[in-house]
């Protein structure tokens, strides 16, 4: 047989050296030297780590109150916990890291051996993956697999930066049979420039290669490493730079195919993005590999949001991969993001809608839903949100029968108002779409642009699109106060020139149906900003009949409009009004008139009630878009009632009902069910105050947003 076949002798004798050392208990290292680590209970399990190993992971335990943490599996826990891991893990990083000379001594020797048994190749393989390094498996005790069950991971910033340091690099280094002196000197140079590229190495249990790497002039900046062939079923890829694609990397051509894949697969555990909150809206194009660094994740289940133009998840981000929570003037109470992923990928029309939401954000209204970031991620754009513990809608069923004293009704009144203000700052936006592609062209390149527009020319106005109580958001406030309602999902929102805004025509425009003006439904009509009026004044109403009736005559109401009819007799319809085909015309809807005449006879029914219901049903809910009150002119009359109920208290709770109708309502209506006492309107007396906060609440009892 040929003399290759067989294992050098020097091969051989060091493997039978190294066998009967660790036989005798030569060969085992002082574990006192390094101090245990512990990452939460004593209590620990061995669970396999996708092929590398095992790791130590604690057996959960029930958190104890606090701010929001997680630990390696993405679970939440206290922040009293978090110190405590974090002084530990610390302990670690920043103890001595100077292995005894005896055993540095049999690493030096075994090292020998080796070399001189491989002397004819320099061959990199991940079969030489013997040494399971302290700093391995501290990194692998911190990483959180993102998302659950996924066998993906990643190993948090501030986790790196405390385990990483200039001792921890020294040690491995002489652990990989580096001299003393190589290793100090080298260590040095490692923090500065690689810390990620080193992390990585000893991840893969092949730290000491990051020589081979620095001495090539690679260091952070050049990653991700990107593969170098076009196909992703090619089988001998290389890795390249990410600034010299299609070049592979000289001190990588050594190295066989599994430590090539197990690389290029693993450097996304020490790569998961930073987001960052700022005036500009900072946007991020994340490779398809990222593992995003969510430690709790609802878009991969059933709770995600699901609408016409995308889904809304809430989403909890690593308190060390955001610089968000807290920043915005929405979030200081949340420790969560809402997430919303469009259905379209064109990436024309994201920019288009992210360049609007920029022009709302600069003027800074407080009830404007404010855009914190973007990203592309698997071909998908999304948009970063505040997180709002729940919708109007969620809020009301919450809240089931409010009090009716004048903190209530005066937070709902100036709520109101403060809705119709960011609607009307949308109606009133001046840009136009050419000055919108102009700066979405600009923003890539970084430089401003300028025009000198004529403003009876150019000036725009914008439309919202889908005025809806779902899309109006409840946040808590760090105050005393109820919350704020702010206005959301501009998915819809529309904007174009004087001279064309109201010629869209109805085919194009899509909402919610129940509150969507007949104008949608009528031949050659055109749509106009009177859209969200019409919409505005179906949310007012039922925002009354909850203040003046409560939760179960609002669930109600739907089923009192329903109608059956076009465009076929099956179709069934919640809509505020009627069609008459044969006259192309549209009017209110009559159990919509009814409705509106019971909630005056009710018992909450003060003059405030009253004037408020005559603004909705001579003012907004008209079916001639023409004739809808404009935005800026309601803005008017909401302020003069709360002039007016600032300077009398008793506008607004003093009940004053009207005297009940002789004819006999119909067996559906909410006079009907009140007189027979089925469902009874509650009396001013009755109700409960406002809620303060929702934290902890509505979390655990359905989806939001």
């Amino acid at each position: 047989m040929a003399w290759w076949c067989f294992p050098t002798l020097q091969q051989k004798l060091g493997s039978w050296v190294r066998r009967g050392r660790r036989v005798l208990g030569l060969d085992s290292p002082k574990k006192d030297l390094i101090p245990e680590v512990r990452i939460e209970s004593p209590k620990e399990s061995m669970v396999p780590s996708s092929g590398q190993g095992s790791v130590r992971r604690p057996s959960p335990s029930p958190p104890p109150p606090g701010g929001l943490q997680v630990d390696q599996d993405g679970d939440s826990r206290s922040g009293a916990d978090e110190q405590s891991r974090r002084l530990k893990v610390l302990s670690v990083a920043s103890s001595s890291y100077h292995a005894d000379s005896d055993i540095f001594t049999l690493n030096q020797n075994n090292k020998t051996m080796s070399e001189a048994g491989d002397q004819d190749s320099d061959f990199v393989s991940h079969k030489d993956t013997g040494h399971e390094s302290t700093l391995r498996e501290k990194l692998c005790e911190v990483r959180i697999e993102a998302p659950q069950n996924s066998h993906r991971y990643f190993i948090p910033a501030d986790d790196q930066k405390l385990l990483v340091t200039a001792d921890s690099v020294s040690m491995e280094l002489e652990e990989r049979g580096k001299s003393e002196d190589v290793a100090r000197s080298t260590s040095e140079n490692i923090m500065n420039s690689a810390p990620k590229l080193f992390a990585i190495l000893v991840y893969l249990r092949h730290g000491e290669l990051i020589l081979d790497f620095l001495e090539e002039g690679i260091d952070d900046t050049h990653l991700p490493f990107i593969r170098s062939d076009k196909t992703p079923r090619a089988r001998d890829y290389k890795l390249c730079s990410r600034h010299h694609p299609g070049q592979p990397l000289n001190c990588m051509e050594r190295w066989d195919r599994d430590l090539v894949d197990e690389f290029g697969r693993d450097q996304w555990c020490m790569l998961a993005p930073v987001f960052e909150y700022h005036d500009g809206i900072a946007h991020y194009d994340l490779h398809d590999n990222c593992v995003l660094p969510w430690v709790e994740d609802e878009e991969r289940g059933d709770s995600a949001m699901v609408g016409g133009y995308g889904s809304v998840s809430k989403i909890a981000i690593h308190p060390a991969h955001q610089r968000i929570v807290g920043n915005a003037n929405q979030m200081s109470l949340s420790q969560f993001v809402a997430i919303k992923r469009l259905h379209s990928k064109n990436e024309s029309n994201f920019k288009e809608e992210v360049a609007m939401l920029k022009k709302l954000k600069k003027r800074k209204h407080a009830h404007l839903v404010n855009l914190l970031a973007t990203y592309r991620y698997k071909s998908h754009f999304y948009l970063i949100f505040p997180y709002a513990h729940c919708n109007l809608r969620q809020y009301w069923q919450h809240t089931p029968n409010p009090d009716f004293t004048q903190a209530t009704v005066f937070w709902m009144l100036q709520e109101c108002r403060f809705v119709a203000s960011a609607l009307h700052m949308v109606h009133e936006s001046r840009s136009t779409r050419e000055f919108a592609v102009s700066a979405i062209e600009s923003s890539g390149s970084g430089v401003g642009s300028s025009h000198s527009e004529d403003e009876n020319q150019t000036r725009i106005y914008g439309r919202h699109g889908d005025i809806k109580a779902e899309n109006i958001l409840w946040f808590e406030k760090n105050d005393d106060s109820p919350g704020v309602l702010v206005v959301a999902d501009f998915g819809l929102m529309a904007f174009h020139t004087k001279d064309t805004r109201s010629d869209v025509p109805a085919k194009h425009i899509t909402g919610s149906p129940s509150y969507e003006p007949p104008e949608c439904f009528l031949l050659h009509s055109k749509i106009s900003r009177a859209f969200d009026i019409w919409s505005l004044g179906c949310l007012y109403l039922e925002f009354v009949t909850w203040l003046v009736c409560g939760w179960k005559h609002l669930q109600r109401f739907p089923k009192v409009r329903e109608m059956r009819g076009p465009p076929a007799p099956e179709f069934l319809d919640d809509t505020f009004f009627t069609i008459n085909e044969s006259e192309n015309r549209a009017v209110v809807r009559q159990s919509v008139i009814d409705w509106i005449a019971d909630l005056h006879e009710m018992p909450r029914a003060s003059a405030f009630v009253h004037d408020f219901l005559d603004l909705i049903s001579s003012h907004l809910l008209l079916v001639i878009p023409g004739e809808r009150i404009r935005i800026g002119q309601l803005n008017e009359e909401l302020s003069d009632m709360l002039k007016h109920a600032s300077s009398d208290p008793l506008y607004l709770t003093d009940p004053k009902p009207f005297p009940q109708r002789t004819q006999q309502p119909h067996p559906q209506s909410l006079a009907a069910f009140h007189r027979n006492g089925d469902i009874i309107s509650p009396a001013t007396q009755e109700g409960v105050s406002l809620p303060k906060r929702l934290s902890g609440i509505l979390d655990s009892e359905a989806p939001h947003n």
